[in-house]
């Protein structure tokens, strides 16, 4: 990463904006993990990999927390807050 990159992030995330922080995913195997257990996880990144585009419609990008929540996370938040109510 040059100096202007890393200068230009920290610029952002002063300002509040996420969104260029660098992430990454971190898979740890354990060692019952069985065979088909790894294909699944596999499959399935295949299958965001190949349909990451139509997958973000149904999220909303959130740059001062970097985050993504789904289009019905609210309504289930409500819901919850409703339970405590007193």
């Amino acid at each position: 990463m040059s100096h202007e990159l890393s200068d230009e992030i920290t610029r952002y995330i002063s300002q509040g904006d996420l969104s260029l922080k660098p992430v990454w995913v971190r898979w740890s195997l354990h060692p019952t993990t069985t065979n088909h257990e790894v294909e699944l996880f596999i499959d399935a990144l295949k299958d965001i990999i190949e349909n990451h585009e139509k997958y973000a419609t149904d999220y909303t990008y959130f740059p001062k927390e970097n985050i993504f929540r789904h289009r019905s996370e609210n309504q289930y938040e409500s819901i919850v807050k409703d339970w405590f109510i007193i």
